[in-house]
């Protein structure tokens, strides 16, 4: 058995997306010698050795796409952290050093931020005067990224800056997580138009992606421009960009304003480097695209294209 002090912290809203670790997986961090694991429900897990944890507190408010608070299933309630601490003294193999905290996804507005960071801050002094060695804080992500051309995407340098100012000369190791921020922008999806269709009242634009290769429009209406690769001078339409897939949530767009496209003609689905390849899967038995690198004027193959064969190599017994 595994041996290794653990350091913890415990997350006040939602750290990392960690609700539960399977015991393989928490031996697996600590052999891993990941610098902490955040907690989001008390103690809820096993840890055959010792490790640092994070508390992931619920500092409540926040903006409508918030997770913090009593009613979602992520972190730990603000009124029961200092609680669980107090406890985490009696587990010899953890060590809850550190204080997480996210309070939401795709924020435009870093105010709220700024707001649980006062929160946390506020709870650490509280946990360190009653004896607690707090050394980390996670402050979260969820800066969000411009889906839309009018969004303003948070500048950030600004916002570390706020950071900066607030959490200097506290003696701390600060963590962020970036996430959506750094990768949103950088990835585009390319698919085809296949061919048209035309309602008594409506247009659909038939695409070969489909709700497997990008399911953020499905799942959280989530919205990405649609662009052509070449402008053919026509006036846009009002249309539906719809998947080959026999699913009525098979979709990219309804209702949008898109170039008038012909069969063949391609389209740039942006935004896409976030919760894109990631939330990817083969549904409808479909195989997932590549993924190609470009920098600069140079481009190459990171992950090739899936085949038949990938989707079946797992089977057996039949």
């Amino acid at each position: 058995m595994l041996r290794k002090l653990a350091v913890a912290t415990i997350a006040v809203g939602l750290a990392g997306g960690a609700l539960g670790l399977g015991t393989a997986a928490q031996a697996q961090a600590v052999k891993a010698g990941v610098l902490t694991c955040n907690v989001a429900s008390g103690f809820g897990f096993i840890f055959g050795s010792s490790r640092a944890v994070n508390c992931t507190f619920a500092p409540g408010g926040g903006p409508p796409q918030h997770y913090a608070g009593a009613i979602n299933k992520f972190g730990v309630d603000i009124g029961e952290v200092e609680a669980i601490y107090d406890r985490a003294r009696s587990l010899g193999n953890l060590v809850a050093s550190g204080v997480s905290c996210h309070i939401g996804s795709q924020l435009l507005d870093t105010g709220p931020v700024m707001e649980a960071v006062d929160k946390v801050l506020a709870l650490i002094e509280r946990l360190r005067a009653a004896g607690h060695v707090i050394r980390y804080v996670d402050l979260g992500g969820g800066l969000g990224v411009a889906y839309k051309s009018a969004d303003a995407a948070p500048e950030i340098r600004a916002f570390i800056g706020k950071l900066k100012n607030k959490v200097q000369g506290r003696e701390l190791a600060v963590m962020v997580e970036p996430g959506r921020s750094i990768a949103g922008a950088a990835g585009v999806l390319l698919t085809r138009v296949l061919y048209r269709k035309r309602t008594p009242k409506k247009e659909f634009l038939i695409v070969d992606a489909a709700m497997n290769d990008l399911i953020r429009p499905a799942l959280y209406q989530g919205h990405h421009e649609i662009v052509p690769l070449r402008k053919n001078g026509r006036p846009a339409i009002l249309a539906d960009v719809v998947g080959p897939v026999c699913e009525s949530g098979d979709f990219l767009a309804r209702d949008r304003e898109v170039a008038d496209a012909a069969p063949g003609d391609l389209f740039a689905v942006s935004t896409a480097g976030a919760y894109g390849f990631v939330l990817a899967s083969n549904y409808n038995s479909r195989s997932r695209p590549p993924e190609i690198l470009v920098s600069g004027d140079q481009w190459r193959t990171i992950r090739a294209r899936e085949t038949f064969e990938d989707l079946i190599r797992g089977e057996q017994g039949f």
